[in-house]
């Protein structure tokens, strides 16, 4: 009787836990199935007591025919749950100066949607990102303007077998940190790393990967080890529907999640691999080969984010990092400051080369609501121009964003 009811409250307690969306039918629902595990407790409660005292067989079969038509009712929530899809996303307002040519300007720079759906061990998801406030103005045949642009960031169906094996298949971001979380609701600053945006690893690719975990307890704490590995499109030019070449990228991540205790809250290390062909406006299948290192460590107030990343095309070797220390001044402030480097003597990608020193602070008044301002140095190093050309003057400059995730 206990593992029964045991068993109805841990589902409830799960899909409570899984309804994000703001609607107020599902808020409703929720409502609801918090009152059934209340109900349910208090069905636990009596039995315990009758176990004490020895009830008759009647008065259990009673309770058991009630706890029964409770985890019916709880089941048939959970349909209602899992038959509706979630909606979610998040907006970003941005406004960044700084002494370049380019005059400083608000940036109507996000507005995305998640969409993602769960059926059994199935689930689906989709993200439309909208960005720059996208405007196309037409009459009939004649399209007058058009700005900004419209993309699937992401794309894809997974089967969760078990926290060990998962298959996700679509269009999906490679799994380097940042990639994952680079989320404006989820990152400290504005501006992105400069070897995050593309110079070295792509940003997504068009294939299949598979995933898990496995963990063991040490101590009062546990430690872990995850992988990734996966195969799509190589990169180039429409890739979302084909190929240029029969031999695909391949890649790999392993990860490993070290026991904590006292001050040590976390220490997360882990590794990249990726091999494939680029083809775009300065190669042609190229061969790309990449390889990176990442790092995450809290200690106390004190937080450490970093990543380097090392590769070859063309026969040129290329390599890129930031280091992100930050400090919680208090549970909804924290201060950072990151030191970005990319070195490409011959860059296929483009984005930026050189440094950057970036230093700036994080408001959370909730969780969902995040201001960031920040001030940033940018010191570029064009290996083909001489050190007194414009273009590698060094250049100041502040951002500052609101961001919104609902």
């Amino acid at each position: 009787m206990k593992r029964i009811l045991s068993c109805v409250i841990v589902l409830g307690l799960a899909m409570g836990g899984t309804a994000h969306a703001q609607q107020d039918e599902l808020a409703a629902v929720k409502a609801e199935l918090l009152k059934q595990q209340e109900i349910i407790a208090g069905l636990m409660k009596k039995v315990e007591e009758l176990e004490k005292k020895q009830a008759t067989v009647a008065t259990r079969d009673d309770l058991e025919r009630e706890t029964h038509s409770q985890q019916e009712r709880v089941n048939s929530m959970e349909e209602q749950l899992l038959s509706k899809a979630n909606l979610t996303g998040y907006y970003a307002f941005e406004y960044i100066n700084s002494d370049s040519p380019a005059a400083g300007a608000f940036r109507q720079h996000f507005l995305s949607f998640f969409v993602s759906k769960q059926i059994n061990h199935w689930s689906f998801f989709t993200e439309t990102e909208f960005e720059y406030a996208p405007h196309f103005d037409g009459s009939g045949r004649e399209l007058e303007t058009a700005a900004g642009e419209i993309k699937i960031e992401n794309a894809w169906m997974e089967y969760n077998h078990n926290r060990h094996f998962n298959v996700r298949v679509g269009k999906q971001l490679f799994p380097q940190y940042w990639q994952t979380y680079h989320y404006p609701s989820l990152t400290f600053s504005t501006q992105r790393p400069i070897n995050a945006e593309a110079t070295l690893f792509p940003r997504e690719f068009v294939g299949a990967m598979m995933y898990g975990s496995a963990s063991a307890p040490m101590g009062a704490s546990e430690v872990a080890v995850g992988y990734k590995v996966y195969v799509g499109n190589n990169q180039v030019p429409d890739s979302g529907r084909k190929d240029q070449t029969d031999s695909k990228a391949v890649g790999a991540k392993l990860q490993f999640q070290f026991p904590t205790a006292g001050r040590l809250k976390k220490f997360d290390v882990a590794a990249d691999l990726y091999r494939g062909k680029l083809s775009n406006e300065e190669a042609t299948l190229a061969t790309d080969t990449i390889w990176g290192l990442d790092a995450q460590i809290e200690v106390d107030r004190f937080l450490f984010f970093g990543e380097y990343a090392r590769g070859s095309s063309l026969g040129t070797a290329r390599y890129g990092y930031y280091l992100q220390p930050a400090l919680r001044l208090a549970p909804q402030w924290v201060a950072f400051y990151r030191n970005e480097r990319v070195d490409d003597p011959q860059p296929i990608r483009g984005g930026t080369i050189g440094t950057r020193h970036v230093t700036g602070i994080n408001f959370r008044p909730v969780p969902q609501i995040s201001f960031k301002g920040e001030y940033f140095r940018t010191l570029p190093r064009l290996r083909a121009l001489s050190p007194s050309d414009p273009k590698n003057k060094p250049t100041n400059g502040v951002a500052t964003s609101l961001v919104f995730f609902f």
